[in-house]
């Protein structure tokens, strides 16, 4: 009889473990209107402009914001341009990124890139924190994804900030997944 609880409590602890890992939704093959370059070319001057709405841990919104960003830099798959907060002379209109934490689940890449000034209020789920990253071209939908973890308890969680990043990584398609090169 003790052999059967310590394997059942061993078998509760791995399928508690496994509930707090980071699950990540990416669109597989080709996404149709994402070309080989789109986002090289986006960030040819040296960076795109990112907004985060949400904010599940409830700290300063500049401050949730800059932990954000800082967790995207360098995890875009070609590991080119930066992630910043505002316009400036190294972005270029009308691409951008925009990252949403705990959206209701209708909201998707389109509706982030329609709405990014108007997006619905998040919906907090006990205990789990996602997050919705779409690139834009103005309104127009490039790429998305999006991702879960359980059990985050601040920015600087490791399982947040792997979160952040293993999207970021599924936002910009690989070579194989992007869509046809454009000359």
């Amino acid at each position: 009889m003790t052999r059967f609880r310590s394997l059942h409590a061993a078998v509760a602890l791995l399928s508690l473990t496994g509930c707090t890992g980071v699950a990540v939704n990416d669109s597989p093959g080709s996404r149709a209107d994402y070309s080989n370059g789109d986002f090289e070319y986006a960030t040819s001057l040296g960076a795109i402009v990112t907004r985060v709405a949400g904010n599940p841990f409830g700290i300063p919104a500049d401050t949730f914001r800059d932990a954000v960003l800082r967790d995207m830099q360098g995890h875009a798959r070609d590991g080119s341009g930066r992630f910043v907060a505002a316009p400036s002379e190294q972005t270029m209109p009308p691409y951008k990124v925009i990252v949403a934490f705990d959206m209701p689940a209708w909201v998707d890449g389109y509706a982030l890139c329609r709405s990014a000034a108007a997006l619905p209020a998040p919906v907090k789920k006990p205990g789990v924190t996602t997050v919705d990253m779409a690139f834009c071209f103005g309104d127009q939908l490039k790429s998305d994804a999006s991702g879960r973890v359980s059990g985050a308890g601040s920015v600087d969680d490791p399982r947040f900030v792997d979160l952040v990043q293993r999207v970021t990584e599924a936002l910009i398609p690989s070579r194989e997944d992007a869509g046809p090169d454009v000359d």
